[in-house]
């Protein structure tokens, strides 16, 4: 009996373990931050390498990506500029949101300009210095009903696309018939309506395994999370999961998780600053 209430103990500790990450309900702010206003002068979006040592921000006012490593990996406070940069100017100006694909050696932006997504080319994985337009855009407008392109994200397998409307407050998805290559991606009729949550839509992060949905913006300033069968934004639902970072942010634009989703961070257009969060 002792020993059944051992592994019973044990099993319940290790699914605690691996559930412990992307708990916003209890989220709480780690008092770490950055400030990249040295060179984003409105910086709209960011993403952060896989092992949490990169940092890459889109800015709206330069037309620029701009990368910077983290010393600490996944603290945000560590964040220094690289001096490497790529200005997107030549494809569209006002960039709002950055995506990689997960080796980095793909990276795409959306455009307030023409409602487009552009892809880029990195030779060397995760070095912005060797980055080059592929070429290769998608119009994510739908019809004339969604304008304006905010925030992405991809699935795990790159097949479906997930932009954030900041017209209609709505999750649009696109699918790819080739993995990874916008010019393939098409829409698919399928879409998530937010604005019961929030009305100024323009971060979205989806969880690796295509399970969960957050979503936040400036309307709330409130990270808001969803239910989500493989990406696919039709079955999406709320979860009645919520958490306010108004203390921090007056203005959201851009979530992100990492370390396994023991981390949390929002970037606010107002501060132009990055806040960092436990979960």
């Amino acid at each position: 009996m002792i020993g059944s209430s051992k592994a019973l103990l044990q099993a319940t500790a290790g699914y605690a373990a691996t559930e412990s990450g992307y708990d916003i309900a209890n989220a709480s702010y780690d008092s770490k931050s950055y400030d990249p206003t040295t060179q984003a002068t409105a910086p709209s979006g960011f993403y952060i390498k896989p092992d949490g040592t990169k940092l890459y921000i889109v800015d709206n006012g330069t037309d620029t990506i701009y990368q910077y490593t983290l010393s600490t990996a996944w603290d945000i406070s560590t964040a220094s500029y690289d001096s490497v940069s790529i200005s997107v100017s030549s494809q569209d100006i006002q960039p709002n949101g950055i995506t990689f694909k997960p080796d980095g050696t793909i990276m795409y932006h959306t455009s307030n300009s023409g409602n487009n997504m552009d892809q880029y080319t990195l030779s060397t994985a995760w070095d912005l210095s060797t980055a080059s337009y592929a070429s290769k855009s998608y119009n994510v407008h739908i019809g004339a009903t969604e304008l304006i392109p905010r925030n992405l994200v991809f699935n795990s397998t790159g097949t479906i696309l997930l932009v954030a409307g900041g017209t209609n407050d709505t999750v649009y998805q696109h699918n790819l018939s080739t993995a990874w290559d916008i010019s393939t991606a098409s829409y698919a009729s399928k879409s998530l309506d937010v604005s019961s949550q929030e009305t100024g839509l323009h971060g979205i992060y989806l969880k690796p395994d295509d399970s969960k949905l957050w979503i936040l913006g400036f309307g709330s300033n409130t990270v808001f999370q969803y239910s989500i069968t493989s990406a696919d934004a039709s079955t999406a639902s709320y979860d009645s999961v919520s958490f306010d970072v108004s203390s921090q942010s007056s203005s959201s634009y851009s979530v992100f998780f990492g370390d396994s989703g023991a981390k949390m961070y929002v970037l606010d257009s107002l501060t132009d600053t990055i806040y960092q969060y436990s979960t």
